[in-house]
């Protein structure tokens, strides 16, 4: 389902923010927030810039020391 407040979040960082330019290589980190990352990406090749991304899910969470195991959540 489309989010138009995520398309509207990505346009404004990519666009006021960084000002990101046609041909201009860009990190993006993607920590958690996968559908901003995804349309963060679809933006930036459709400026004709180079996107370069790095996803870490934290699915690590709390780790309970009494049974020495990572609880996932």
């Amino acid at each position: 389902m489309r989010d138009i407040r995520i398309e509207k979040l990505a346009s404004n960082l990519l666009s006021h923010s960084i000002n990101l330019q046609k041909r201009e290589k860009i990190l993006i980190e993607i920590m958690d927030a996968i559908p901003l990352g995804k349309e963060l990406i679809k933006q930036t090749e459709n400026i004709g810039a180079l996107p370069f991304f790095n996803i870490n899910v934290n699915y690590l969470r709390h780790v309970d020391y009494n049974m020495r195991r990572p609880i996932l959540v």
